[in-house]
């Protein structure tokens, strides 16, 4: 599996793309300081197969070039450089050309030009185009990256194809589905849409028949379609396996460390001289090597799927969470989490256990009761943000278990710092049922748990709990 040493260099960038997961959701304008680039290089040196620089866009840098020949003179076996392809030279093309092959270079091409510059302005595909054609005829090896919006999807045959004949040199092209990201992540002023089940399964298809027709197509960064790419008889050895917490590591622009380029939250903390040895010590680092994930250990396809942390946290899951969109994409999940969630319940607490901590909590039960028995359930999520909200006073006790919360069908904590999330709730005029993820404290574990609550004539007559992961 190779070793890939992540650096952002900057974070400026001359394009605005709509889904950039740098800028909109944190700033265009910092740098790596050149003394902790060329440290944080010196100190990988013989423990990464692979340097990838990136940003922004980073040739953006002018000393660039700097950390380039540094990463070759430390005898890296190679260089990938990620660029949008607007900002390259005739003569810095030819420089890159005379590296003899050590530097790669991925070219990003969202799709045929109308769409691409859509996103990334008029004529940048002509731009980006141009500059691939001229890398190629440089010797410089390139990929094209794509990033897979839903349009894209809907002419992604003709555009591999095309890409393929204008190209043939190309060493491949990788496919990125659209990441939405959490609120304020987004450009202001738009509304982006992750590929839904049934697009991902359409990605699928659409890369096994690519490589069956001899195109060198991949799906990077997306490890969950793996599952599907195997039934459509796509080769294991050729599938984007995550590498983070076995062997990627990120150093952002402000020096924060994480597992990889896409995930933002700096986990492994800040950048300081002789980080790369104390990773290992991390149970966060443990848990990532081991795939320890919320709604992952007992799934038959943990290794190959490794559910992607980047795409986890950009849905607003916590870093060894699970968003679930592995039970509408991955063949039998679902059935098999219901299964689970069967054999793990717990038992039945009867309403008479529960006892409130304050008697104004009375309003939100019946509240919560008169949506179920009215049928009003589009008003029922309103009222579970609001019994989900940490700050919320009002927690259901079970009398005989000290310590133990509980929110209405929603089980809030073992310790005054722990944070819920719902992640799914369904609900009839007899019920309902409730998928929520408790932390206990910041940096813990995080479990998931089910609770299923029955109504009969306006009141909650029975409520069960289970611990499922």
């Amino acid at each position: 599996m190779e070793r890939s040493l992540d650096i952002e260099i900057t974070r400026r960038c001359n394009l605005r793309c709509e889904y950039c997961f740098v800028g909109w959701s944190r700033d265009w304008h910092s740098d790596l300081p050149r003394a902790v680039a060329e440290q944080v290089i010196r100190e990988g040196a013989g423990r990464f197969d692979l340097l990838h620089i990136t940003g922004g866009e980073p040739f953006a840098r002018r000393d660039v070039w700097d950390l380039i020949e540094l990463g070759l003179a430390l005898d890296y076996p190679y260089v990938l450089i990620n660029t949008n392809g607007t900002m390259l030279s005739d003569e810095q093309v030819a420089r890159l050309g005379r590296y003899d092959g050590r530097v790669r270079l991925s070219v990003s091409l969202d799709g045929p030009a109308e769409l691409h510059d859509r996103v990334r302005g008029e004529g940048r595909f002509a731009q980006a185009d141009r500059t691939l054609a001229a890398l190629l005829a440089a010797g410089v090896p390139v990929t094209v990256m794509a990033v897979v919006t839903p349009p894209v999807l809907a002419v992604l045959p003709e555009f591999l194809r095309e890409r393929m004949a204008a190209h043939p040199g190309l060493a491949g092209i990788t496919l990125f589905p659209v990441g939405v990201g959490p609120s304020g992540s987004q450009k202001p002023g738009t509304a982006l849409s992750s590929l839904d089940a049934d697009q991902v399964r359409l990605l699928a298809i659409h890369t096994a028949l690519a490589f069956h027709a001899g195109l060198p197509v991949t799906v990077g960064a997306f490890p969950m379609i793996n599952p599907l790419l195997r039934l459509l008889g796509y080769p294991a050895e050729r599938m984007y396996q995550c590498t983070a917490g076995r062997g990627r590591i990120c150093v952002h622009a402000d020096q924060g460390v994480s597992s990889c380029h896409p995930v933002k939250d700096p986990i492994y903390g800040r950048w300081s001289s002789g980080l790369f040895d104390r990773l290992g010590h991390t149970p966060t680092h443990a848990a990532l090597r081991n795939r320890d994930f919320d709604g992952c250990r007992s799934c038959d396809h943990q290794e190959s799927c490794g559910h992607c942390r980047a795409f986890v946290t950009a849905n607003g899951v916590t870093l060894l969470g699970n968003d679930r969109v592995c039970l509408d994409v991955v063949p039998g999940r679902r059935e098999t989490v219901l299964a689970e969630s069967a054999r793990a319940t717990v038992g039945l607490l009867a309403p008479s256990s529960l006892v409130r901590r304050r008697a104004d909590g009375v309003d939100l039960v019946r509240r919560f009761a008169d949506v179920l028995a009215s049928g009003r359930l589009e008003e029922l999520e309103a009222i579970v943000a609001v019994d989900c909200d940490d700050r919320n006073p009002l927690p259901l006790q079970p009398g005989g278990r000290d310590g133990v919360c509980y929110k209405l069908a929603f089980w809030r904590a073992l310790a005054p710092t722990a944070t819920t999330r719902v992640v799914e709730v369904t609900a009839t005029e007899d019920g309902a049922t409730a998928r929520w993820q408790t932390e206990p404290a910041p940096g813990e574990q995080v479990g998931t748990y089910v609770g299923r609550f029955a109504v009969r004539e306006g009141r909650i007559r029975a409520f069960e709990v289970a611990h499922v992961v």
